[in-house]
């Protein structure tokens, strides 16, 4: 029989970063092995990783859930300790749930405002610059990354593309190679999904200011 403290500890190991970052990471890779092995692919297929996405949201807000459950039952809980949760009061309620929700929302909405950007972008050049499998790689990973991390998730895009065309270009012998996005779209989301909050860090992007009322 599960206890009270081995579902504590379950629930708070999903809703860490770094098991989230772990689970996206993989997410990406495997969109990336996919495209690597097939030459084609549907302009839908993409759509995909919107699905996942909810699936791993989802997840996390299940032991969101559950953390304050268990925590609300807990026998150990003392006096003082039971003050925070209903009916004496409702502030680790908001404090676990409602403010892990509201950036999760904050995040999801940064990462959609640069979709569209991008939908709009994809539609003025027809496609031949960005289709709309870019499109959903670029939302999705936006929304991955989340404000200010999604900067850095650009950065890495832009750099592995022209890396990717001077490679092709010394490859091939020739100076004109196109420059196409969609190979290094899995691996930028990947490496923010893991390092975001890391890389984010180290270039003191936290310090723009940017909070939740």
């Amino acid at each position: 029989m599960m206890t009270m403290d081995w579902l504590d500890g379950a629930f708070k190991l999903i809703t860490t970063s770094r098991f989230d970052g772990v689970l996206f990471a993989v997410l990406f890779l495997l969109i990336g092995r996919t495209m690597a092995m097939r030459t084609n692919l549907s302009a839908t297929y993409g759509r995909r990783l919107f699905f996942w996405y909810i699936v791993i949201v989802l997840l996390q807000l299940v032991s969101v859930m559950g953390i304050y459950w268990v925590e609300w039952h807990r026998a150990t809980c003392g006096i003082a300790c039971q003050f925070f949760f209903p009916p004496h009061s409702n502030f680790y309620f908001n404090q676990v749930i409602v403010q892990w929700m509201s950036t999760l929302a904050f995040n999801a909405c940064v990462g959609l405002v640069g979709g569209m950007m991008f939908a709009w972008f994809a539609r003025k050049t027809k496609g031949t610059i960005v289709d709309q499998l870019d499109v959903d790689l670029l939302t999705v990973g936006g929304m991955v990354a989340g404000w200010p991390n999604i900067l850095i998730f650009y950065g890495i895009v832009f750099v592995l593309t022209i890396l990717v065309t001077v490679g092709k270009a010394i490859a091939q012998k020739s100076g004109s190679v196109r420059m196409i996005i969609t190979p290094a779209l899995p691996y930028a989301g990947a490496l923010i999904a893991l390092f975001g909050n890391d890389m984010a860090k180290l270039l003191k992007l936290y310090e723009i200011g940017v909070t939740l009322v």
